[in-house]
């Protein structure tokens, strides 16, 4: 459903898709993907049909459903919303009610460590038994998983899953195979984008 119904000829289409595409991949382009203004230069339409384009291709990985991640895999969950000093004076008194990730979106992506695939799911909230249902439609049982120290990770254990941890409160980052931080590598490029 990507290149239908527009007048955007197929070989933009192919080009745009390509660009896209390798730089997630990291292999050209741009480390932090592809905007809509870089998208217009390369391919000589306007910005309005650059940005079109942009949003019916990311549109499709929405949809992209696969098997569930065997494992290793490796789990994070993040806040993204506007920071309230970026925000008009009037946008501020309405949208921001309190501090830290309230009135902003909780994310949690998860990332297999064997295919280099990662799923990203919006959340209601962060609660214990909101992450491990997102979990375990992205995991199956009996595969290694490592998280921070999180207090709604606890009983990945009891439910099937091998559970290691890195406690970042103590400083720690790496703890044998145990660590987070390809998945937060990609929620840093995620908020740059």
């Amino acid at each position: 459903m990507v290149l239908a119904d527009n007048n955007v000829g197929f070989r933009n289409w192919a080009v745009a898709i390509y660009l896209i595409t390798t730089s997630l991949e990291l292999i050209t382009t741009s480390l932090k993907g592809v905007s809509s203004m870089k998208l217009q230069r390369d391919l000589g339409v306007s910005q309005e049909t650059a940005w079109f384009m942009l949003h019916r291709i990311r549109e499709t990985w929405a949809h992209m459903s696969g098997e569930q991640f065997a494992g290793p895999v490796e789990i994070d969950e993040t806040y993204v919303g506007g920071k309230a000093k970026n925000m008009h004076a009037w946008k501020r008194r309405e949208k921001i009610h309190g501090r830290g990730g309230k009135d902003k979106a909780v994310l949690m992506a998860v990332k297999d460590r064997s295919t280099i695939q990662i799923v990203a799911t919006q959340l209601l909230n962060k609660k214990g038994c909101t992450l491990v249902g997102a979990l375990s439609d992205a995991a199956s049982k009996g595969a290694t998983v490592y998280t921070d120290e999180h207090k709604a990770y606890c009983n990945l254990g009891w439910l099937g899953y091998g559970h290691k941890i890195v406690v970042r409160s103590r400083g720690e980052y790496v703890r044998g195979e145990a660590q987070v931080n390809s998945v937060e590598s990609f929620w840093s490029l995620f908020k740059c984008g």
